[in-house]
């Protein structure tokens, strides 16, 4: 068994130079993740449980990297150490297992009900540079294969079924990608299949937590009946009376969901450990800087690629685009992914702004390419989600941005085209823009004319213009 000053001299200190190691003992690749950590955050609407509950999971994610420090690992040997995940090659499996156990007990002990999905997987030096496993490059002329070899060209990147993948393609894909891929799918896994889960039974006759209603009451607070869960997290603040005045909640709140979108792709084509690693850092030093120029932002939550914040509503599209420019800058403007913006408002609810970023995302997962792009969302829960409606790249922001200021200046009558996003889903939002525009004031109308021409609208508005109205008119009477 290598001893731990062999393993740095031999093993990890050449992967992380991307050298390649002359040792082929065989090792443990770890991970540990944090399960769902924005369900915990957002189980109630109370803000100082939200606040509080994003401070202890911040506790939680420290005490991956210090349960590995304990041990010699310290952060420069580690393959990724983000606020809510960690990797690490280690030399001993036993003691990779003793780090399962210790990061499961710390994480239960900090959040009570967050879980910690870990994957042990062995592997060599070998697999770590030149791939997982051997396959064969061809089946040709072997009867009933011509489907398998169609799959491992695909594989490749190779069009034709028939060819036979070359040297140097072969190269191009079989590297430590691999393993993060696999790694990747096996966390999935371990997550969706946990099967023991903190568990706090609700009787029929037991009177439920008036924050979280999940769980049973267990005290009173303020004559209110509360869980211990949300006891604590309601009193994590009090500790701190620093921590507890640093950020109010805002009168009218917004959720941005801020992420580097098909991440886990970008570090599946990474063909080194080191490369893999200055990728995650890079992303990790980019979400770590990007909101600290605001105020009033609080960050609930973050991790490698993503991170979501709490913001008043009125300044919700500024900071968005400011954040998505610098995360720009800081690539010399050639993204290495699309970074997008998800922002949701219209309601006091954070749990149901958070649960409107959510369902923003997965519709914007499905896009590819490099760009910055933001979706903003009106909480309308009597509405079905609209798919079809294109996000706003940073030029549309802009002029989102100077519609929004031209009709906060003009003051227009309140409940203006309250019907505009339900007439557009059902085709008639032209007609009822005209006929609701046509009872205004000529001073009223000339403002939307100026509206129109500032969004460049043509000869007739369109229905890229009502849902750039529909948002606009939101932020507008949102109080600063």
């Amino acid at each position: 068994m290598l001893t731990l000053t062999d393993f740095k001299q031999r093993i990890l200190g050449p992967l992380l130079r991307g050298d390649s190691p002359a040792d082929e003992s065989p090792l443990t690749l770890f991970a540990a993740r944090l399960d769902y950590p924005l369900v915990y955050v957002f189980e109630s609407n109370q803000w100082a449980e939200l606040r509080g509950a994003a401070k202890r999971l911040a506790r939680a994610g420290e005490k991956l990297s210090t349960i590995l420090a304990a041990d010699g690992f310290t952060p420069d040997m580690l393959l990724h150490n983000s606020p809510l995940s960690v990797l690490a090659l280690c030399h001993d499996p036993a003691l990779a297992q003793r780090w399962v156990e210790a990061i499961e007990r710390a994480v239960a002990t900090e959040t009570d009900i967050v879980t910690v999905s870990t994957v042990l997987l062995p592997v060599t030096t070998q697999q770590l540079i030149g791939g997982l496993y051997s396959s064969p490059r061809s089946v040709i002329g072997v009867p009933g294969m011509n489907d398998y070899q169609e799959r491992i060209n695909r594989y490749y990147g190779l069009n034709s079924p028939s060819t036979v993948p070359k040297d140097d393609t072969i190269a191009q894909r079989r590297h430590f990608g691999e393993v993060i891929a696999l790694l990747h799918t096996l966390l999935a896994r371990a997550s969706e299949s946990r099967q023991i889960v903190p568990f706090y039974e609700a009787l029929p006759f037991a009177e439920r937590c008036e924050s979280c209603r999940v769980r049973p009451a267990e005290t009173l607070q303020d004559r209110n009946p509360i869980c211990g869960v949300c006891l604590r997290k309601r009193t994590e603040t009090g500790r701190d009376s620093s921590f507890a005045a640093s950020t109010s909640r805002p009168k009218h709140p917004a959720i941005i969901r801020i992420e580097a979108i098909g991440l886990d792709q970008l570090l599946e084509q990474q063909p080194t450990p080191l490369a893999y690693r200055r990728l995650c850092q890079e992303m990790l030093d980019v979400f770590r800087s990007a909101p600290n120029q605001f105020p009033d932002v609080t960050r609930l939550a973050s991790d490698t690629g993503w991170m979501t914040l709490a913001t008043p509503a009125a300044e919700a599209l500024d900071i968005a685009a400011t954040i998505l420019e610098s995360m720009a800058l800081h690539y010399g403007l050639k993204l290495p992914t699309t970074f997008a913006a998800g922002i949701a408002l219209g309601t006091d609810e954070l749990p149901a702004l958070n649960d409107l970023a959510e369902q923003t995302f997965t519709f914007l997962r499905r896009i590819e390419g490099n760009a910055s792009l933001i979706d903003v969302r009106v909480y309308q829960p009597d509405q079905p989600f609209d798919r079809f409606r294109k996000p706003y790249t940073l030029d549309e922001t802009r002029r989102l941005s100077e519609g929004v200021a031209l009709l906060q200046s003009a003051k227009l009558p309140e409940g203006l085209f309250a019907e505009l996003s339900e007439q557009a889903a059902h085709g008639n939002a032209g007609l009822y823009y005209t006929f609701e525009r046509s009872k205004l004031p000529q001073v009223d109308q000339q403002t939307l004319q100026r509206l129109e021409h500032a969004w460049e609208v043509g000869a007739a508005p369109g229905s890229r213009f009502f849902a750039m109205l529909t948002v606009a008119l939101a932020l507008a009477t949102q109080e600063p």
